[in-house]
């Protein structure tokens, strides 16, 4: 988000003014680059048929979009090649589950959050991206004043609202807070399962 060489608008592979497989990226607008995907959307669909169209979707759409996509993608267009972005971002954490406890899910329940005295959330929007969990942690935090809540993120965010340790960090750089961390442990000798 923050290099230089990010992309700010549209670009497409062109050759004297024209698309071609070819040709350089050339900045195109907005209404040029729907313009081609619509284009090609179409030629798609009536040269191949319905199985050669596909939707990426999003995980953080509503229900109602999620319906309303899926509906138009499987009775609009009569195809079945919709997928989320969910199941792929889900894939390392279930390796990591199941090599860490042994079943593709967290140990633990939202019961525990009612006994947690501590809470970091990191890279997680929670009070806008999970307002439930997020109640049921301002809720806990609200009423004991022990309970701490450390947001770390690389923007500001609303759950920085209710965090006792709140640390913005640079993009791609949360390899090196993790490994001052688990220096930290090893050195203090602050482990006590031996998984460090």
């Amino acid at each position: 988000m923050y290099g230089k060489d990010r992309l700010t608008q549209p670009l497409l592979r062109m050759k004297n003014g024209k698309y071609d497989k070819e040709g350089e990226f050339t900045p195109i607008t907005w209404d040029q680059a729907f313009d081609v995907m619509e284009e090609k959307f179409k030629t798609a669909l009536k040269e191949k048929g319905p199985e050669s169209i596909g939707m990426f979707g999003s995980g953080q759409w509503t229900i109602w979009e999620g319906y309303a996509a899926s509906k138009l993608f499987k009775a609009g267009f009569r195809s079945n090649n919709i997928d989320p972005n969910a199941r792929h971002c889900m894939a390392s954490a279930v390796v990591g589950f199941m090599r860490t406890f042994g079943m593709d899910e967290p140990m633990g329940c939202y019961d525990d959050i009612e006994q947690a005295d501590a809470f970091v959330l990191w890279g997680a929007n929670m009070a806008e991206m999970h307002p439930i969990l997020w109640s049921r942690i301002t809720n806990r935090r609200l009423s004991n004043q022990n309970v701490t809540v450390a947001v770390l993120s690389t923007y500001q965010h609303r759950s920085f609202e209710l965090a006792d340790n709140g640390i913005i960090f640079t993009p791609q750089s949360d390899l090196v807070i993790l490994n001052y961390i688990a220096n930290y442990i090893i050195q203090k000798q602050c482990d006590k399962s031996g998984l460090l």
